[in-house]
Formats: C-alpha cells, sequence, structure tokens
C-alpha cells in the first residue's frame, strides 16, 4: 500500500482542530425529477457549488467525495466543466480534495482527474488497491486519509476483506469507501459492518453508495454515510447535505448540513371533522402551515414537493376529491415554491361495517371485505380481488423503463401493497354507496 504525507500552507482560525467536509453520490450531470427552473437549482451542479462555497468560505482544512461525484461516462462533458470549476477555486482557496470513485463513475472519474492534472485532488486507490495520505494542517494536526475506489463497475468482493491495511500509529484516520453496507450479498461492494468495526486503527468509515444519510454507528469508529447532497427523487424524503466533521483530540463530532435546494416531503392530513369545504380548507392550511414552520427552522429549500394523504374517517370520499382538487395551485409562502407531486386518500368511512356485514347486497359484500382485509383474513373473494390486482401490476412491471423497480418488490410486499389498495378501494366505493342510497 502506498501512503503520502501532504503539508497544508493556509492559516485557519480555529487552531488544534481539523474541519473536515464529506459528501458523496452526487451524480453531476443529473437533476431533481418533477421540477424544471431556468436558472438549474435543481441541477446537482448548483449543490456542487453551495458546497465548494461552503468549504471556502467556514475556512474548512479538507474535502472528502466517497464517490459516484459524476453521474455516468455519457456525462462527462456536463461534469466537467462544474468539477473543474469546483476544484479551481479549491485549489486556488488551499484547500485539498481526497475522493474515491464509485460504480456510476468508476471510468469517468479518473478521465476527468487525469486531465485536469490538480496537484491539490487526490484519488485514492484507482487501481482497486488501499492508498492513504497524510494531511497537516499548519498547527501541527494531522489526519490519514485512506481510500479505496471502484475499478469496474460491479465489484462483488468486499474491499475490505483481508486488504485494508494496518496503521501502527496514533494519527486519526479516515477511511473512504463506496459499497454496500446492508446487503450480505451485492455486487456493488458488499461491506461488512461487523468487520469494520474490528480495525481499531480507523476512527471514521466514511461511505458512498446510499443515497439516504445513516449516522450506522456513532464512534468507536463513527460510520457513516452522509448520503446524496442533493434530493433527486420523490423516494429521497429524508433531509439532505454533506456532513461537517471536527477532529480536535483525536474526538470526531459530526453536524449534518442540510444544503438541498430541493425538498421532497410526505404531509399526512386528518379529515375526520371535515364536514363541508369550509371546515376541509382549514385544516388543509392548518397541516401546512405547521408543516412549513417546521421545514423553516431546518432549513430554506428552494423547492418543497409534497406527497399527500387523506387520513381518518368520512363518509363521502368522493367530495373530499372535488375538495382537493385546487390544492395543486396552493403556494403558500415566497420563500421556496411548494408543488404537490400528488393526493392519496387512505380514508375509513364512518360506517358500523358489522351491521352492514349482514345486508344481502353489494354494500354488505363491500363491508365483509373490509372487515376481512382489517383483521389480515382471507377468503376467496379477496384473493381474486389481490390476484387481479397483482396480474395487472406484473403486466405493467414487464415494460423495461420499470423492471428495476419490479425486482426490488419481493412477493409479500407485492400481496402487502395489493391488500392495501383493495381495502381502500372498498372503502371508497362503499362510502359512496352508502351516501347514495341515503341521499335517495
Amino acid at each position: 500500500m502506498i501512503e503520502q504525507k501532504y503539508k497544508h500552507s493556509q492559516n485557519y482560525s480555529t487552531p488544534m482542530a481539523i474541519k473536515i467536509v464529506v459528501t458523496g453520490d452526487l451524480h453531476l450531470g443529473k437533476r431533481s425529477s418533477l421540477l424544471t427552473d431556468g436558472n438549474n437549482t435543481t441541477s446537482t451542479k448548483y449543490t456542487w457549488g453551495n458546497i465548494v462555497q461552503y468549504v471556502i468560505d467556514q475556512q474548512i482544512d479538507l474535502l472528502l467525495l466517497t464517490g459516484d461525484i459524476v453521474d455516468r461516462d455519457n456525462r462527462f462533458y456536463e461534469a466537467i466543466g462544474p468539477l473543474q470549476t469546483g476544484f479551481d477555486k479549491l485549489s486556488q482557496a488551499g484547500i485539498p480534495v481526497y475522493l474515491v470513485a464509485g460504480n456510476h463513475d468508476h471510468d469517468v472519474l479518473p478521465q476527468i482527474i487525469t486531465i485536469n492534472n490538480l496537484s491539490d485532488v487526490h484519488l485514492l486507490g484507482r487501481d482497486g488497491k488501499w492508498e492513504s495520505q497524510i494531511h497537516s494542517t499548519p498547527n501541527g494536526e494531522s489526519v490519514r486519509i485512506a481510500g479505496w475506489s471502484f475499478t469496474n463497475k460491479y465489484i462483488y468482493e468486499s474491499a475490505i476483506n483481508n486488504t485494508f491495511p494496518q496503521f501502527e500509529d496514533s494519527i486519526p484516520t479516515l477511511a473512504l469507501l463506496h459499497g454496500d453496507a446492508y446487503q450480505a450479498i451485492s455486487k456493488y461492494n458488499p461491506v461488512n459492518i461487523e468487520k469494520m468495526k474490528q480495525y481499531r486503527a480507523v476512527d471514521a468509515w466514511l461511505l458512498g453508495h446510499i443515497h439516504k444519510a445513516d449516522v450506522i454507528c456513532e464512534k468507536t469508529p463513527l460510520i457513516l454515510y452522509p448520503g446524496s447532497p442533493h434530493a433527486l427523487n420523490p423516494k429521497e424524503k429524508e433531509i439532505h447535505g454533506p456532513w461537517l466533521l471536527t477532529i480536535e483530540n483525536k474526538e470526531i463530532t459530526y453536524k449534518h448540513l442540510p444544503l438541498s435546494p430541493v425538498c421532497y416531503q410526505y404531509l399526512n392530513i386528518d379529515v375526520s371533522t371535515a364536514i363541508n369545504e369550509i371546515e376541509f380548507r382549514k385544516q388543509v392550511i392548518a397541516a401546512f402551515d405547521m408543516h412549513l414552520l417546521q421545514i423553516k427552522e431546518q432549513y430554506n429549500p428552494h423547492f418543497l414537493v409534497y406527497d399527500i394523504e387523506f387520513t381518518g374517517t368520512h363518509n363521502n370520499v368522493y367530495e373530499l376529491r372535488k375538495w382537493s382538487d385546487e390544492i395543486k395551485n396552493y403556494n403558500p409562502d415566497d420563500w421556496c415554491h411548494v408543488s404537490i407531486r400528488s393526493m392519496e386518500y387512505n380514508i375509513r368511512p364512518e360506517l358500523d361495517i358489522n351491521q352492514l356485514m349482514n345486508e344481502p347486497s353489494y354494500i354488505g359484500v363491500l363491508a365483509t371485505a373490509i372487515k376481512t382485509l382489517e383483521t389480515g383474513s382471507s377468503n376467496g373473494f379477496i384473493d381474486k380481488l389481490v390476484a387481479d390486482w397483482k396480474s395487472r401490476y406484473e403486466h405493467l412491471t414487464t415494460m423495461p423503463v420499470y423492471i428495476p423497480l419490479k425486482a426490488q418488490k419481493p412477493d409479500k410486499e407485492l400481496d402487502k401493497m395489493a391488500r392495501e389498495y383493495v381495502l381502500n378501494e372498498c372503502r371508497e366505493l362503499i362510502a359512496e354507496l352508502n351516501h347514495q342510497r341515503n341521499e335517495n
């Protein structure tokens, strides 16, 4: 294993501490889905620029990147400009960058680094072998950065299986690694959490590949997925941004920095007391006001995209749907742009299901189906409905664009999805039939 020493020449206002920003999975060349804007705010290069500026403004000692910085090789020309600009700014500020390649940029990232030939940018482990460098600050503090990079799209054997180097000194050591810590068998460098904990010389494992930030182990050692700093799609509803690490007396503290300009959120609105449209609007506004206040206390995104779920008890889902039609036009404040992606209605009818089950009508059939589904039971009718839903789902997901999604859903999850869908449809239908009967 190769180890080099790097001495910094910049003076800082925080002596005896090393400040580090770490992030990964930026996927330069992509932008947040479902949003368009004229100034590239929804593009990952915008967040990259914000990260660079934060590192410079806060006089950070070094920037660490855990792979998949570029989305793919065909994003080369989209990524090289913003990446070069950021590296140039950091170099002019005397701030080095240490990074590793992931499964998405295993080929393109080394190309970009080689073409630019920047002395302050260090791609570690580019030949698939562990490599480390020691960074020293003017106040005499040092930190070791060890790293390993993907050399192919798929890596089936763990990069820490009998290949990780041993360090005998007391220098704080941070290991950069792109891989899958959640799956024992994976084609994306499966890394074992317990094995990482065994390397006592490593003070922090900083991982890439998973877009959701996760502190797997708080200390001895710290094991951290910083996640993607930019929310890319509605599945990524967590807070996104880089992390600030501070090393002082070999103790590591960390803080999440919410810098993503886009935030996807889920909002639950209980409409049980919405007896008319006025009350419904009051509840919608109150739910938004409370949630927006919570978001604003954490950070100020440029875009907020909501998935709304209406819950509670109500006897007329048809009316609720009419009342909610205009919600997609709601933009409650001028500090960010709010949009509604979807609205779901998980409404329980305010009916005596047990009594309705005795009726010799469609209402009785639906009441029996609801009771069966709510108790986790089954019968021939339910089995047929669930099978029909799964058949339609299977037909839809045979389309090439949906095949990756289909592969991610086991049969048990499909059964659960089917039963929930059928239950909601039965609830909505029985409420509507009962409403029509009462009006007649």
